[in-house]
């Protein structure tokens, strides 16, 4: 876990770590470039769980960002219409 925000590393994590875990980064070149960055890639069941992981970047002043990743076939399974994904693109 301590590695798991230093330069030049990617780290990756099941679902339950984006509840329960903080990353804090203690590397200054990171830190420089804007800190942490988190890349959610399924879709969250509850609200309060996306906005969890999230601020799981920014926590103590820190500086971090956040991008979800999802493939079109997962949302289409939600009902979520192709023409909902394009427009959401824009």
């Amino acid at each position: 876990m301590k590695r798991a925000t230093a330069s030049g590393q990617v780290t990756l994590f099941i679902r339950t770590f984006g509840r329960e875990t903080d990353f804090i980064c203690h590397d200054q070149i990171v830190a420089t470039n804007g800190g942490t960055h988190v890349i959610q890639t399924f879709l969250s069941e509850e609200i309060s769980r996306e906005i969890k992981i999230k601020d799981r970047t920014t926590r103590q002043g820190d500086h971090g960002s956040y991008n979800m990743v999802l493939l079109n076939r997962d949302l289409e399974k939600l009902y979520i219409e192709k023409f909902d994904i394009e427009d959401a693109r824009k």
